[in-house]
């Protein structure tokens, strides 16, 4: 029978004297994750940018799931001029690769905001690089396609859930389904380097627990 190395050995010895610290820091490291993803969180939410996002009223064959509403801000369509010269390029490049000029989510990119008249924020700048003169910009997606001819190129934020307590989360679906079109749904959002925290969902001027009292 071959007799293991002399390197095996020594590892397999170091293995049975260390295993139990290795198993320490390993569930240490597992622990310590989510406790900076809630801290990083904690820290946008209080010294994050404000911004207000209208949503689109739920597609009436979606549908809440467990504790969260699928929620999706309104298609932003994004001009030249909101777009930064390299960024624009790459969307010139992608479209070249592919042959029927449509894709979606395929570019990373930085966006800023400026608020408008109806308080909604709407986008300001495009870039494929994080803007260095603020710490308030959202990481995104760029999506481009053909509309019978005409480009359209839209910000995708990847903001896809709102969690809700549950026994809310059936009668707020049904409700913003069936908003009348002069009310606005949205969600005010802290963002900050990229990320952004959802504070809370909004129909006209009350959060979504007051509207349904």
């Amino acid at each position: 029978m071959n007799k293991l190395p002399d390197c095996c050995k020594q590892f397999k010895e170091k293995t049975k004297k260390y295993g139990f610290t290795i198993i320490i820091v390993i569930l240490f490291i597992q622990l310590l994750i989510p406790i900076l993803m809630i801290y990083g969180n904690e820290i946008i939410a209080k010294v994050g940018t404000e911004i207000k996002l209208e949503i689109r009223q739920f597609d009436p064959y979606d549908y809440f799931r467990g504790r969260y509403l699928n929620i999706q801000p309104v298609a932003v369509e994004v001009n030249k001029e909101n777009i930064s010269k390299s960024l624009n390029m790459k969307l010139i490049n992608q479209a070249i690769d592919n042959s029927d000029y449509n894709f979606n989510n395929r570019i990373k990119c930085f966006v800023t905001f400026k608020e408008g008249k109806d308080g909604m924020y709407k986008v300001d700048k495009v870039t494929d690089e994080k803007p260095k003169d603020t710490k308030s910009y959202l990481k995104a997606n760029l999506n481009f396609y053909n509309n019978l001819g005409n480009p359209i190129i839209e910000v995708d934020y990847n903001i896809k859930k709102f969690f809700i307590n549950e026994k809310f989360a059936s009668i707020a679906d049904q409700t913003i389904r069936e908003l009348p079109n002069e009310v606005k749904s949205y969600i005010k959002v802290k963002i900050m380097d990229g990320d952004f925290v959802i504070e809370n969902l909004y129909i006209g001027d009350k959060n979504i627990y007051e509207y349904l009292k």
